[in-house]
């Protein structure tokens, strides 16, 4: 059976959680200038700069792939702002009572029911 995915969009009202996270959003190309550089030989900033010292390379394609296979936001989210204390604030009041009722209904009858909050994205 293949493993369902929930994504929760951000409502109008809480268009600020969405700039908040596109500001936190870090990263970008990886870009190599030259193919070839020699301690001592290669020089910063051109033919006028400094020559090197010492070189370190780094392969950040295997980072990609842990950071793919990590745990994803992608349920309503519960926020916390400093106007109100900290106080949690749900955003989705129903679906959270629904999940109260749907677990219940699984404890009743014994068995398992798959919903957006227990079949998390991996």
């Amino acid at each position: 059976m293949p493993r369902a995915h929930f994504f929760s969009l951000i409502r109008e009202k809480d268009k600020d959680l969405h700039e908040e996270l596109r500001k936190q959003i870090v990263g970008g190309p990886s870009i190599v200038f030259h193919r070839y550089h020699e301690k001592g030989i290669t020089k910063l900033r051109g033919e006028s700069g400094k020559a090197v010292q010492s070189l370190v390379g780094y392969d950040a394609n295997s980072l990609y792939l842990w950071a793919i296979s990590q745990e994803m936001p992608t349920e309503y989210p519960v926020r916390r702002r400093k106007e109100n204390d900290f106080q949690p604030e749900v955003i989705d009041r129903y679906g959270r009572l629904s999940r109260k009722w749907l677990e219940w209904v699984a404890y009743k009858e014994n068995t398992t029911i798959r919903h957006k909050f227990n079949a998390r994205e991996k």
